[in-house]
């Protein structure tokens, strides 16, 4: 079953990429692989979660996605002749100096973040006790809804992108190996640089792009986190990539595909955890103020969100309940925490000292 999974993700990205580059951006190709894989993982989050809350058979699932499979691979089979034909063109450059960084700086990622894995996360109790547990409760399928038991220990109200992904590959190996959140974590972790290294390459920037990916690729404490299995490290892939959209959506004419997919990128970080819905509302706020005089653009920005966004407000409202921290305040008491200007000093303080100290 596994097997059939990675046939189909990787047959829909493909499918993805070649709709990407040519009614959204031209940029560089593995850009838009790296977009379209977690585009796809995304959607299939979404998908997969919605059957677990109604409660429908998994089989379901795997034919919803061998069916968005198939038609797309239908409507983009032009494109494979394309990439064969380019494949057979490909000549060898001289110039191997990035591609040997690049994978050497893989290297040491893989190595570094190996070193640091424990079998459900560590440090804390975010793996454990929140993402792998909820992975497990989806994975249960009936017994799902127990996740909103009282008395509860874990965070009941966060959102579902990162423990659907590990259920759901749990499904199609048949067996809840602790191998599956490790690896979704090394991916997860590897976009990021590889998002960074390949944004950087999109704008000619190229020494700059192996620079920062070797940076990223050898800070320990960012790859602890990763191989510890924080979802902070999947939210900042969200962020960086509707950076970089936002950036190529400025730069491509604007184009309305484009605002689409921005839109579904920053809404995801929602979707992801509680946190990246302020993330969402910035960059919604930014894009809202830059497009003023464009309805168009603000539409489509819009319309990209929708997916995501009704995800969270059916998960949020009609299922979980209310969130244990923010139950304890009250309008006042908000109001009074955004304008004591003491706790953004000493957030600036906390980041300088890390940047400072901790890494450097």
């Amino acid at each position: 079953m596994i097997v059939l999974f990675l046939l189909i993700l990787v047959t829909t990205v493909f499918s993805v990429q070649s709709v990407l580059k040519r009614y959204v951006s031209n940029t560089s190709v593995m850009l838009n692989v790296i977009v379209s894989c977690w585009l796809v993982i995304a959607v299939y989050s979404v998908i997969f979660t919605t059957l677990v809350l109604y409660q429908v058979n998994f089989i379901v699932f795997v034919i919803c996605i061998v069916m968005a499979s198939v038609t797309m691979a239908y409507f983009a089979r032009n494109e494979y002749k394309t990439v064969v034909q380019a494949v057979r063109n490909i000549k060898l450059n001289d110039n191997y100096i990035y591609p040997i960084m690049l994978w050497s700086g893989i290297l040491i990622f893989s190595s570094i973040f190996f070193q640091y894995s424990e079998r459900w996360g560590w440090d804390g109790s975010d793996a454990w006790a929140i993402w792998n547990l909820h992975a497990k409760f989806m994975y249960s399928g009936s017994d799902f809804f127990n996740i909103f038991a009282e008395p509860s220990y874990t965070s009941r109200d966060y959102p579902l992108m990162l423990p659907s992904i590990n259920a759901m590959v749990w499904k199609f190996t048949g067996n809840m190996t602790p191998m599956v959140p490790i690896i979704v974590s090394y991916f997860i972790t590897l976009s990021v640089a590889l998002m960074l290294y390949f944004s950087f390459r999109a704008i000619s920037y190229k020494i700059l792009g192996v620079v920062s990916f070797l940076i990223i690729v050898s800070d320990k404490w960012f790859l602890k986190l990763g191989a510890w299995q924080y979802a902070d490290v999947m939210v900042s892939f969200f962020l960086l990539t509707s950076i970089v959209l936002l950036q190529q959506w400025a730069e491509n004419g604007k184009k309305i595909q484009q605002a689409v997919l921005l839109g579904f990128f920053a809404a995801t970080c929602g979707w992801v955890k509680n946190e990246g819905l302020l993330l969402f509302l910035i960059i919604s706020l930014y894009f809202a103020l830059t497009n003023i005089k464009s309805v168009k653009q603000i539409l489509g920005y819009a319309f990209g969100s929708v997916i995501p966004l009704t995800m969270i407000l059916v998960y949020k409202f009609g299922f979980t309940p209310q969130n244990d921290f923010l139950s304890q305040l009250n309008l006042q008491d908000i109001l009074t925490r955004l304008m004591d200007f003491s706790r953004y000093i000493r957030v600036a303080e906390f980041f300088t000292m890390s940047g400072v100290l901790k890494y450097y």
